[in-house]
């Protein structure tokens, strides 16, 4: 039994890492906006006319990068009559000149 809190923590971690190679995408469309959501290591999805996509470890609208995407991390992508807003893990994010 002295083992037990090892093998745990070991369990634990595994399912860790299983969660952050996830591929989840979804769009809700409601009052006049879409909201899209992505993550995993390579997903894109089309919003309002627009390929938004996870590849090489890089978030893209189109063939524009709006840079580096940390594993794990949860895009979100809003179109609304206001504008256009792209977040990374609730920040948000800028065209990579």
């Amino acid at each position: 039994m002295k083992h037990m809190p090892t093998l745990l923590l070991l369990v634990a971690l595994s399912a860790c890492n299983k969660h952050e190679n996830r591929t989840e995408v979804s769009v809700e469309q409601a009052d006049g906006s879409v909201v899209a959501t992505l993550t995993g290591p390579q997903v894109k999805t089309s919003v309002a006319g627009e390929i938004v996509e996870i590849r090489g470890g890089e978030v893209f609208i189109g063939e524009k990068s709006f840079g580096s995407v940390p594993e794990g991390a949860v895009v979100v992508y809003k179109v609304d009559a206001e504008g256009k807003e792209l977040l990374v893990n609730g920040e948000t994010r800028f065209l990579v000149r």
